[in-house]
């Protein structure tokens, strides 16, 4: 298909003679006229619509196969261990996902893909049944004429006919564009919203980790790793993390106690701008 104007544009009418023996010419002329906006228009949707169609599709399908994967991760994360018993991915890769599949279709709804493509659907459907409509409409109106040409009043009301219908071609592309709009504003509104929430999201958090048998291990004490960082050796029942993500977080604690090797592990989820708190004990 050639490739058309971006925009759907208006032509002027040309010069009409409205003498009797052009009455039907001129007529003529202006159902032309009129039919070929209308062809315009729709043509405009159908050249629009498969770019739409091609983009909702993606971000829509690749957003529902995000979430399903970050669904089952945390699942798939405990299977897969190396040989020392440790989880070789971090769990907090299914928020990545979840992340990446929100994003998906904030991206959809601020280009308008999904919502374009049913828009432009309708349109195109509409703007064709009205075409339809009028040209059998402007065939009986011109058979009544008779062979004759047509009388001061029948050409007004001819004329008045195809008015009504080029009104109402311009009144479904407003109404599409008017939906666009008011899509688009509710997308800007959205974006602006989530970027707020997510200036608090990404506040540090803290953790504390009380131990209860941690002042029982042998010396010189219990080590204790987070997420995937060397362990860190601590004394007594408790420890603290500062200035941590906002997410889950794994630990894993080993030490001894009279002598036997004794473990914890556990995640805990550290919140924007507070402290969390987990209790664990040896065994």
């Amino acid at each position: 298909m050639a490739k058309g104007p971006k925009d759907i544009r208006t032509k002027s009418l040309p010069p009409l003679d409205w003498s009797p023996p052009k009455r039907i010419e001129s007529l003529q002329t202006l159902v032309c006229c009129a039919c070929d906006h209308a062809q315009e228009a729709a043509d405009w949707y159908l050249r629009n619509k498969p770019s739409k169609r091609i983009g909702g599709r993606f971000f829509r399908l690749g957003a529902i196969l995000l979430t399903a994967v970050a669904g089952v991760f945390p699942i798939f994360v405990q299977l897969w261990e190396d040989s020392e018993g440790k989880q070789v991915i971090e769990p907090a890769w299914a928020s990545v996902l979840v992340a990446a599949a929100v994003l998906f279709i904030a991206i959809d709804r601020f280009f308008g893909f999904s919502s374009a493509w049913v828009r432009y659907i309708t349109a195109e459907i509409k703007i064709r049944q009205a075409r339809d409509s009028f040209e059998y409409e402007w065939q009986a109106t011109h058979a009544s004429f008779d062979g004759k040409p047509p009388t001061g009043d029948q050409v007004r009301v001819a004329i008045t006919m195809i008015k009504s219908f080029t009104e109402q071609i311009n009144s479904i592309v407003g109404n599409e564009t008017a939906k666009w709009v008011a899509e688009f504003q509710k997308a800007l509104r959205q974006i602006d919203e989530a970027s707020q929430k997510a200036v608090t999201v990404t506040q540090p958090g803290s953790l504390a980790i009380v131990v209860e048998n941690g002042a029982a291990v042998d010396p010189p004490g219990w080590e204790l790793s987070l997420n995937s960082a060397p362990p860190t050796l601590y004394t007594g029942k408790t420890a603290a993390f500062a200035g941590l993500e906002p997410k889950d977080h794994v630990l894993r604690i080993t030490a001894k106690i009279g002598s036997k090797p004794v473990q914890a592990e556990g995640v805990v989820q550290v919140k924007s701008g507070s402290i969390s708190q987990l209790q664990m004990e040896l065994t």
